[in-house]
C-alpha cells in the first residue's frame, strides 16, 4: 500500500476506535507509523540484532508500547533489546511463530516462564503475549490462546482473513471474520474466569456470590453434649455442624478453652455471647 492508503486505513481505523500497531521493518516503516499515529509498533524477530533501528525506536518520542516478536530469537537477543529499549514505557515480549500452520508441539508455551523471568531481570515494565499460529480448522485454533493466558500472557496475536478460501497472505492460520468473532468472545469469558492477579502475599478477593456459598456451606462449633453454666469447654464437647444461624463461630478454637456463661443444650451453635 502506499502512504495515502495507510492514511485512509489510520482514518478507518480511528472513526471505528480501533489502535492502529504497525509491524515495521526499518526507519521508513517507523516514519509511517509515527506519521499516521500508530498506538504501538511491532518489532520483528529479525531485527533484534539491528542495534540502528532499534536505537532509533528508543529514542522516538511517540512510541511507548513496543511489541516485540520473539519466535526464533535466543535469551540473549532479547535481554540485549530489552538493554536498548529500557527507556520504552512498555515492551510486550510476543511468544510464537508463523509455522503455515505452527505444529502443536513447536508452540512451546513454557517458554512463557522464562520470559517471566527475564521480565523480573531487566525490570522495566515488560509483558507478555502469544502469537497463535494454530491451524483454524483444528480445536486448537482456540484452546492454545485460553491456555497462554494461563502464562500471564495479556496480547493474542491472531490472523484475520477475509475468506480461506481466497488463499490470501497467512490463510493457513487465519480465521474468517465470523470465526474471529466467536474466538475473541471466548478469549474476553476465558480472561474474566482468570480472576485477579496475585503476589505472593496478597489477600484473595472473593465475589460475593463466593461469599454467599462460604455463608451457606461453613460449618459452625455445635455442643456434643449438654454443658453447664460455667463449664471450660474442650475439643471434645464440640463439633463441627451446618446451622441456620449467622452468628454462630466457625473457629473451634474462638471456643475451646473458654467458660460457659449458661447452660448448653446438645447441638446448640455457640455464639460469643455464649461465653463469660
Amino acid at each position: 500500500l502506499a502512504f495515502e492508503d495507510w492514511r485512509v486505513v489510520a482514518s478507518c481505523a480511528k472513526d471505528l476506535n480501533i489502535d492502529l500497531i504497525f509491524d515495521i521493518f526499518g526507519s521508513a516503516s517507523l516514519s509511517i507509523a509515527s506519521s499516521l499515529g500508530a498506538s504501538a509498533i511491532k518489532l520483528h524477530p529479525t531485527d533484534f540484532n539491528n542495534s540502528e533501528l532499534l536505537r532509533t525506536i528508543a529514542k522516538s518520542g511517540p512510541f511507548s508500547n513496543v511489541i516485540a516478536g520473539c519466535g526464533g530469537s535466543s535469551r540473549s537477543e532479547i535481554l540485549s533489546t530489552l538493554h536498548i529499549l529500557n527507556h520504552v514505557d512498555k515492551v510486550t515480549l510476543l511468544h510464537g511463530f508463523q509455522g503455515y500452520p505452527t505444529l502443536i508441539p513447536d508452540n512451546c508455551l513454557n517458554r512463557l516462564l522464562q520470559y517471566q523471568k527475564i521480565a523480573l531481570e531487566v525490570g522495566n515494565k515488560i509483558c507478555l503475549g502469544f502469537a497463535d499460529h494454530s491451524d483454524p480448522l483444528s480445536p486448537e485454533s482456540v484452546h492454545l490462546a485460553v491456555m497462554s493466558l494461563g502464562f500471564g500472557v495479556t496480547v493474542i496475536e491472531k490472523h484475520l482473513t477475509l475468506a480461506r478460501c481466497l488463499e490470501l497472505e497467512d490463510f493457513e492460520s487465519a480465521l474468517s471474520p465470523d470465526e474471529f468473532r466467536s474466538f475473541v468472545c471466548k478469549l474476553r469469558s476465558s480472561y474474566q474466569a482468570k480472576g485477579q492477579d496475585l503476589s505472593d502475599n496478597e489477600e484473595f478477593k472473593i465475589p460475593e456470590s463466593e461469599s454467599n456459598y462460604r455463608r451457606q456451606v461453613s460449618r459452625h462449633v455445635v455442643s456434643s453434649r449438654e454443658l453447664q453454666h460455667g463449664h471450660i469447654v474442650t475439643a471434645g464437647d464440640i463439633l463441627l455442624k451446618r446451622t441456620s444461624k449467622n452468628s454462630a463461630i466457625t473457629n473451634p478454637s474462638d471456643v475451646i478453652g473458654r467458660k460457659t456463661s449458661i447452660n448448653i443444650p446438645t447441638n446448640h451453635s455457640f455464639e460469643l455471647s455464649n461465653f463469660c
